[in-house]
């Protein structure tokens, strides 16, 4: 298909293909300017094209998010979307080639959770966030692009849904609906993917087709990135945000990237601006690992389609966000994040796919190089935290400040191979986090609610010992608690 004429654009070059459009260079003419024009290859894709225009349109203004700048049909009938060209390697090619330093890892993190978070606000889902969307612009910051499967209303049936299987939490790929943990869940497989140089779920040297990622991705939990600088911390807020099961992972994107935002705190790293909405909404994938539309080729794979769900509010609790410190240390106060608002609020539907294959190739997401793309032993994990007790004070009610009572630790089997631990405390606040560790000093790690899920094979011992850290560094537990055990 060669590439349109296009008012006021002059072509330079194809920049790349994917599964339903193309993505040429062109030179505008007033303002004098390169941009990337994305050209859509079929018609009956029309509506999902405006989709993704409309989303963007909509962010926009949001500064981690890649803009439009207008859209339009040209005179052969094909509908094109105009965006920025940003020649920068995006970081699916910096994280093959180099390794990103976990300062910019966490950076580039928080503020791509905070476009995520945006994007919820006005009830939009991503559904493809993975490292060759994350763009970089002219000045060195994240842009999230390709909201061309993101949407708030179902697709048509025959319609499909592109999906990149590394990226993508189990619920969806066995063909159930998204919702806010399913982008929270790609959020922590691209955070993952930056820190070790591949997808949670890739073994190297091994059979890392999309049927083998997939099977794997659905039937075993993610695990450590093994890279030695990487924190404990922050290796256990991954395997929290990448739970196989919605409800242990965080509740919103604005959550874990203010759990990420701790971890930079606590690191003495530089303050940073991250544009986050107030208030969360109700809202409800060119590579050879992307799931496609399907096609009469043999190569496809029949997903029943999904009952229509619409997700529940996420429960926040505002409070208590920041996540506690290794036991070594005790942690400065953590800011709160800056914040920008959204006017509209919507409540979508999600969209279900029916059958999906694989096949074509990658679209360069980025505009950033030219290409735009459409296309250790477990730790423990944090339990569901539930709402905040309303008996639970918060730090800042006034009156004088108790130390918090040592921990009791209870431990109760809640799966054949997961030890659920809880601890209660007198003088509790709202905004206290805790940190926790084994017996045997094997693992450690952080908690923002007092539970906390620890995987152990049935008839193992496993004791847990707690100490409590007050959000501003005061009164904080001298010392671990004594152990509760369960087996």
């Amino acid at each position: 298909m060669s590439p349109p004429e296009l008012p006021g654009l002059t072509l330079v070059r194809f920049l790349g293909s994917g599964g339903f459009a193309e993505v040429y260079l062109y030179r505008q003419a007033e303002p004098k300017r390169d941009v990337a024009v994305k050209v859509l290859k079929d018609a009956a894709l029309a509506a999902r094209f405006a989709e993704e225009a409309d989303a963007m349109a909509e962010l926009g203004d949001h500064p981690n998010i890649a803009q439009v700048f207008f859209t339009g049909v040209s005179a052969d009938g094909r509908s094109y979307l105009v965006m920025p060209y940003y020649p920068r390697a995006n970081f699916a090619e910096r994280a093959r080639t180099e390794r990103i330093p976990v300062t910019e890892v966490l950076r580039v993190g928080v503020r791509i959770a905070g476009a995520v978070q945006a994007a919820h606000e006005v009830g939009i889902l991503h559904r493809d966030i993975k490292p060759a969307n994350v763009l970089v612009d002219r000045l060195g910051e994240p842009r999230l692009a390709d909201f061309g499967i993101a949407g708030r209303t179902p697709p048509s049936v025959d319609g499909g849904v592109l999906m990149s299987v590394p990226w993508s939490p189990p619920e969806v790929l066995r063909g159930g609906a998204s919702s806010f943990q399913s982008d929270v869940y790609s959020l922590g497989a691209t955070v993952w993917h930056l820190l070790a140089g591949r997808s949670p779920f890739e073994v190297p040297d091994g059979d890392n087709g999309v049927d083998a990622l997939a099977d794997r991705i659905q039937q075993t939990a993610a695990t450590r990135t093994g890279r030695a600088d990487v924190p404990g911390e922050l290796e256990e807020v991954l395997l929290r945000a990448m739970a196989p099961e919605p409800g242990v992972r965080y509740t919103s994107a604005r959550e874990f990237a203010r759990a990420l935002r701790a971890i930079e705190q606590r690191g003495g790293f530089p303050e940073q601006t991250t544009v986050l909405p107030p208030q969360p909404a109700r809202v409800e994938a060119a590579e050879e690992t992307r799931l496609r539309p399907v096609k009469p080729n043999g190569l496809t794979w029949v997903i029943a389609p999904p009952t229509y769900v619409d997700p529940p509010p996420p429960e926040i609790n505002r409070s208590a966000l920041d996540g506690a410190p290794p036991p070594w240390s005790t942690p400065p106060a953590v800011a709160e994040i800056p914040i920008v608002a959204s006017d509209t609020v919507n409540r979508p539907r999600t969209r279900p796919w029916a059958a999906i294959t694989l096949g074509g190739l990658a679209l360069a997401a980025a505009v950033v190089t030219g290409v735009v793309l459409l296309s250790e032993g477990e730790a423990g994990r944090p339990a569901d935290p539930g709402p905040v007790d309303p008996g639970v004070r918060e730090q800042n009610a006034g009156g004088p400040v108790a130390p918090p009572g040592k921990p009791t630790v209870t431990a109760a089997r809640v799966d054949p191979g997961i030890l659920r631990f809880t601890w209660t405390y007198s003088a509790q606040f709202a905004t206290d986090s805790f940190a926790w560790r084994t017996s045997d000093l094997s693992r450690s790690g952080t908690a923002i609610a007092p539970t906390v899920d620890i995987p152990a094979p049935a008839g193992s011992l496993v004791c847990l010992e707690v100490k409590v850290v007050r959000a501003d560094g005061s009164s904080a537990s001298a010392s671990f608690s004594p152990p509760g055990c369960g087996s």
